[in-house]
């Protein structure tokens, strides 16, 4: 929540340049402060990936804010790549980055706070790469359907996750062996059960609040005009004059759409 709270600050910078290292600089100060404050508290610089500092925000932001430069970056506006070369360079970082991201996190645990951060770097490539053939492959109906449910997902698969670990340790399923054996269903019951709760809470919540912050933000940008126009009596008969324009060029538009739609005099 303090993301999206602060997000829009950045759009208050000028220009791009400025917004990128800004986010830049805040990612590696997050990170910072999650070591300084870890060894503070627990008297080491170590994170454990079932701490509450590992789980807080400036741990995980950078994650965030990797995709912020990313986008403005122009991320976005990536052209279709047919270059194999290119797109195998791009596969394969993926690969490493994330390889390295689970000896730092899961794997050796070297250094697990930085984890995430080094898995959202090795993501970035994934998606430059999915601009080539490999997009063919990964991008279907299902991602994109994941990919609008994805905020209720990152909230709800902690909770998943943790009943599923409940059950297991419940049935002494505590072998190292076995455990590997069953990451595979495991991975899938918690796709399935966080999608299912994700795509009802985006039904009954979000979607409803998104609406209704949308009919607010017009509501006090109405009352806001209004304001200015008390203040302002020039102001008021821009607008009405502004507003008889706009009504005279839709009763044309509408006339000539009448005149071409209409069905020709017997």
């Amino acid at each position: 929540m303090c993301f999206y709270v602060l997000v829009p600050f950045i759009w208050l910078l000028r220009p791009v340049r400025d917004r990128i290292i800004w986010l830049a600089v805040s990612a590696i100060l997050f990170l910072t402060v999650t070591a300084a404050v870890s060894r503070m508290v627990t008297g080491s610089f170590y994170v454990f990936d079932d701490t509450y500092f590992y789980y807080w925000f400036p741990t995980q932001a950078p994650v965030m804010i990797v995709g912020l430069i990313f986008y403005f970056l122009g991320g976005l506006r990536l052209q279709r790549s047919k270059n194999a070369t290119h797109i195998a360079l791009w596969f394969n970082l993926f690969l490493v980055g994330s390889g390295v991201a689970i000896y730092f996190g899961t794997g050796f645990a070297v250094l697990p706070f930085v984890s995430p951060t080094i898995f959202a770097l090795s993501f970035v490539c994934l998606i430059i790469s999915l601009h080539g053939y490999v997009k063919n492959i990964i991008v279907n109906k299902l991602m994109i359907f994941l990919g609008k449910l994805s905020f209720s997902v990152y909230i709800f698969h902690f909770f998943i996750l943790d009943i599923i670990m409940t059950v297991l340790l419940s049935f002494n399923f505590e072998q190292i062996w076995l455990s590997t054996l069953l990451l595979l269903p495991i991975f899938f019951v918690t796709v399935v059960l966080t999608s299912g709760i994700a795509f009802i809470s985006k039904r009954i919540i979000e979607d409803p609040a998104i609406t209704y912050g949308h009919k607010l933000s017009q509501s006090i940008a109405v009352a806001g005009l209004r304001v200015e126009k008390s203040r302002d009596p020039g102001l008021a008969v821009w607008s009405a004059t502004t507003q008889r324009s706009r009504w005279r060029r839709a009763g044309r538009g509408w006339d000539l759409r009448q005149r071409l739609t209409a069905p020709p005099e017997p």
